[in-house]
């Protein structure tokens, strides 16, 4: 063969060569390549539903806490304002105070007062109140003692009069009749 046939089928075969990796990249490495962009595509949507998801689910967990705080906020606002008189419970008060603070106490009396509308029904239950009435005989430093435990006592208590007599003797122990009022929501 003459050099130059030669020449002319190494150029053909070369571009034969180049037109069939032509056709193998774009019949097999296009469609392989898109697929890849595809899944790409959807690994990135699935990493932003992740995170969406474990936003929400933290979200949901804040929740929980808050409400589980919520509920022991509610727990201690049954003890601090019950949702019924508990007589029982407001007399073992006043006997624990007293017995503490070294009074002693000869009665005590509870009455439940009127039930006075708030002006918001359905927003705003409204409170009772009872009073307390009590005779205890005690020093003057534990009547203060009594009242600063009843000041600060789980359950609120007003007091809404004092009244000393002498018990007999000049310098004390004194006899007090004291009025207080102690709340409960409806």
């Amino acid at each position: 063969m003459r050099p130059a046939a030669q020449r002319l089928i190494g150029i053909l075969l070369s571009l034969t060569l180049v037109i069939a990796s032509l056709f193998v990249y774009s019949s097999l490495l296009i469609p392989k390549y898109k697929d890849i962009q595809n899944l790409r595509g959807e690994r990135s949507a699935l990493n932003g539903l992740l995170a969406e998801e474990q936003e929400a689910v933290q979200a949901v967990e804040r929740l929980i806490r808050q409400y589980s705080s919520i509920a022991d906020l509610r727990d201690s606002l049954a003890v601090t304002l019950p949702g019924e008189e508990g007589t029982a419970s407001i007399v073992n008060q006043f006997q624990g105070i007293a017995s503490t603070n070294g009074i002693l106490m000869n009665s005590l009396s509870i009455r439940p007062l009127t039930i006075q509308p708030t002006g918001f029904e359905g927003i705003v239950e409204p409170l009772g109140v009872l009073r307390v009435s009590m005779n205890i005989v005690g020093s003057y430093e534990s009547l203060k003692e009594y009242l600063k435990a009843v000041e600060t006592n789980v359950r609120i208590m007003d007091v809404q009069s004092i009244r000393v007599e002498n018990a007999g003797l000049n310098t004390g122990p004194y006899e007090y009749q004291i009025e207080v009022d102690t709340y409960y929501q409806l």
